[in-house]
């Protein structure tokens, strides 16, 4: 049994460790406050971006813009941005986006047949389970078209269709991200990452960091995302990489956020068969493909401003929950420390009277 002294010890260590993490709960709330009303500021603006795009895209297809230039080499690279966190005690924050990172890069690779047998051994039906999941679907914040991945234990993968050409891998495993890491080429991805976690994470991976953004995970400015924008289509149009996306996590609410996918590079009209309810006649001036090169690069930075405004406010509700969570966690703590270290002072006093006892009666 423990003395009084080590349980003293602990209750006090217990209770510096609450006093931090309630400190930590306090400023990620008053932060995720002014980050989530810096998104709501920002949609206005990205919504009308996007709904521009979506009437000027089945044109622009048409017109041979080279950001609308699809490639079928599937030996091409592709630029990941991945972002997440600079900082820990985000609870699974940075790891979800890391288990979506891997189940991308897994499921854009070549077949495996390893995998592919596992998929058939498990009776997975691919179309069925994903013919409603468009390669880019919209999403509830820029209504940007985009692939919807929740990190979960079980991980769950699925068809990659690109616009162009199939590329179609497996689905349903419970492999880990560094299984994952063995069965693809890893030179076929270069990796652009925002905070320092992504950073580590993906270099001690041996993946190729082609360039990182740390320190801005919770304060993002337009500037960073100008400069990814450009790096993206420099990158891009160079020839350098075949096609870009980007994995960010999704802000819904205080308690609930996930990761997702968005395809950003090469550009294209979102729905064809709803062509018709955006075509109409333009005038543009000078001409398109001017209008085009000013406007494209501006809506690809709204789309990466607008990840990189929901990822801070995701972090920080999650560090938010996590704090709250430790600290509850440490109040239960001390209340059982405090049960157990009554019990043994009163043990303690227990055998100090049986002790008197005993005494008084053998002098009698």
């Amino acid at each position: 049994m423990a003395s009084l002294q080590n349980v003293r010890r602990r209750i006090r260590s217990v209770k510096n460790i609450q006093q931090i993490t309630k400190a930590m709960d306090m400023v990620a709330t008053s932060r995720m406050r002014h980050a989530k009303e810096a998104t709501i500021a920002n949609h206005p603006f990205a919504a009308k971006s996007q709904e521009v795009f979506d009437r000027l895209a089945v044109q622009a297809e048409d017109l041979g813009h080279p950001l609308f230039d699809y490639r079928e080499n599937d030996e091409g690279k592709t630029l990941l941005i991945v972002i997440a966190a600079d900082k820990g005690l985000a609870g699974a924050y940075s790891s979800n986006v890391f288990k979506t990172a891997h189940a991308e890069i897994a499921s854009g690779g070549n077949d495996d047949d390893e995998i592919t047998k596992s998929a058939e051994k498990e009776n997975v039906n691919l179309i069925e389970k994903f013919k409603n999941i468009r390669r880019r679907p919209r999403h509830q914040a820029l209504q940007k078209m985009s692939r919807v991945i929740k990190a979960t234990a079980r991980s769950t993968y699925g068809n990659r269709t690109s616009s162009g050409g199939n590329r179609t891998t497996i689905a349903k495993t419970e492999r880990s991200s560094e299984e994952f890491g063995n069965l693809v080429d890893k030179g076929n991805y270069d990796i652009l990452t925002v905070g320092r976690k992504a950073t580590d994470h993906f270099r001690h991976r041996n993946f190729n960091v082609v360039r990182y953004y740390n320190g801005i995970s919770e304060r993002p400015k337009y500037q960073h995302a100008q400069d990814i924008a450009r790096f993206a289509i420099d990158s891009f149009l160079s020839g350098e990489v075949n096609e870009v996306s980007m994995i960010y996590t999704h802000f819904i609410s205080a308690i609930t956020c996930e990761p997702r996918v968005v395809d950003l590079l090469p550009f294209f009209a979102y729905d064809h068969d709803s062509a018709d309810a955006f075509k109409g006649e333009y005038i543009y001036e000078p001409d398109p493909l001017t209008v085009l090169d000013s406007f494209l690069p501006k809506y690809l930075e709204t789309i990466i401003y607008e990840a990189l405004l929901q990822s801070a406010a995701s972090e920080l509700s999650s560090r938010m929950n996590a704090m709250s969570s430790a600290t509850d966690n440490a109040q239960e703590l001390i209340a059982k420390l405090n049960l157990y270290y009554n019990k043994v002072r009163q043990a303690g006093i227990t055998n100090e009277i049986n002790e008197i006892v005993g005494g008084a009666n053998a002098l009698n």
